[in-house]
């Protein structure tokens, strides 16, 4: 008799008059089986595997494994699928066990990013934001089989709730990180195909506005009393009131100061040496008097070797967590869109209106100094940087007032 999808139909039906068993069983030829669930008619493709053993009466072991269900699966492919099964049993193979097998040989997300950062050579400050991102954002997905995961899984699931947040910038740069790892594990064979490779972020979806926000003249007269409020009325803690406030001071990056260790910190010359910065180049600071001030009074709070230390062991400040107090004192001081990184920006802002010159303030803030003067400009400018920020800290005191 020759079995067609009305056949299988057919069976089916057959199957669902049959109240006495939980399922019924029919051949398809070639050690093929229909299974059929009599109550909810649900079928199911199974195999019947006989491998030769010479240790049972037989001659044969025999077991069944599922390889679809119908009609997800049709006829034809079940039968094509039966067929490859058989070929690996002419051959010894047990199709079950190197099912397993295989399932066991392939990548995880996760062991592909920790093989990148062990062969990567990178700085700790990149490496501490790498495992956050990672953390955040990939770890999402970190268990499935990188082979496994589409791109509308990598999208859905990765990129658009970073976009829904409205962090595109964000979005691009994890999606890029996650190319990358896939090129990783494809150039050193961990992988088979180079994963994500045609997943973009669309046009519309990419921000082409230029955060350009700073504090006016007005809003630091504001916001530098709600700073001292919020510290004086213990809404925001010692390490997190002097952080904000040498920013402001300074024009360092978050992370350069977050990281900043107590041998950078030199009493005797009133300097610190930034190593862990954006550009790879180190940048001594001689401190303003106010600045000084302030790393003495952390000084009285040493706990390890971080200037701000964090609430884990050997561990500095977390910039999430200081990110939290921060949009504390913007409340209190009434003060809406801005940014820790704002502050930075006031910093140079501010100083070119007061008539400073362009290449100090970019020394000051450690950009490199772009175009022709780059090849002239050797001088690190110290004291002329110092003279700026001591007069750049007293026009903020002057504010206050």
């Amino acid at each position: 008799m020759k079995i067609t999808d009305k056949s299988i139909q057919a069976y089916i039906r057959q199957a669902q008059k049959d109240t006495t068993k939980k399922y019924v069983y029919y051949s398809i030829g070639n050690n093929l089986w229909l299974r059929v669930h009599t109550k909810t008619g649900s079928s199911a493709w199974r195999y019947r595997i006989a491998l030769n053993d010479d240790l049972v009466k037989s001659g044969y072991k025999f077991s069944n494994t599922v390889i679809g269900h119908y009609p997800a699966m049709s006829l034809l492919q079940a039968r094509l699928k039966s067929a490859e099964l058989l070929a690996q049993v002419k051959t010894g193979i047990n199709p079950i066990e190197a099912a397993k097998q295989q399932e066991s040989n392939l990548v995880t997300l996760e062991q592909i990013f920790n093989k990148w950062l062990t062969a990567a050579t990178i700085k700790p400050l990149t490496r501490e934001k790498l495992t956050g991102m990672y953390n955040n954002h990939l770890n999402k997905l970190a268990n499935l089989p990188i082979e496994r995961i589409t791109d509308k899984m990598a999208w859905d699931t990765i990129i658009q709730p970073i976009i829904d947040n409205g962090n595109q910038r964000q979005a691009n740069i994890v999606l890029q990180k996650l190319k990358q790892l896939c090129t990783f594990a494809y150039q050193t064979h961990m992988i088979n195909s180079n994963q994500f490779d045609r997943l973009t972020i669309p046009n519309e979806y990419k921000s082409k506005k230029i955060r350009e926000r700073t504090l006016s003249v007005d809003e630091l007269g504001i916001f530098l009393p709600a700073l001292k409020q919020a510290y004086t009325t213990g809404l925001i803690d010692m390490r997190y009131h002097h952080f904000i406030k040498l920013t402001l001071l300074l024009g360092t990056r978050k992370s350069e100061l977050a990281t900043l260790k107590w041998e950078s910190y030199n009493h005797d010359k009133q300097t610190i040496l930034l190593t862990e910065t954006k550009s790879g180049d180190n940048l001594l600071i001689k401190l303003p008097r106010q600045a000084i001030t302030l790393f003495e009074e952390l000084k009285t709070q040493q706990i390890n070797q971080y200037i701000f230390y964090g609430m884990k062991a050997n561990q500095h400040l977390s910039i999430r967590t200081l990110l939290t107090y921060f949009n504390k004192v913007t409340e209190l001081a009434g003060i809406t869109e801005l940014t820790i990184h704002d502050l930075r920006r006031t910093f140079s802002s501010r100083l070119s209106g007061l008539k400073y010159r362009l290449e100090l303030i970019e020394k000051a803030t450690n950009h490199r100094i772009q175009g022709t003067a780059k090849h002239y400009q050797h001088d690190d400018m110290l004291e002329e940087r110092y003279e700026m920020l001591q007069g750049w800290a007293d026009y903020l005191d002057g504010i206050v007032i």
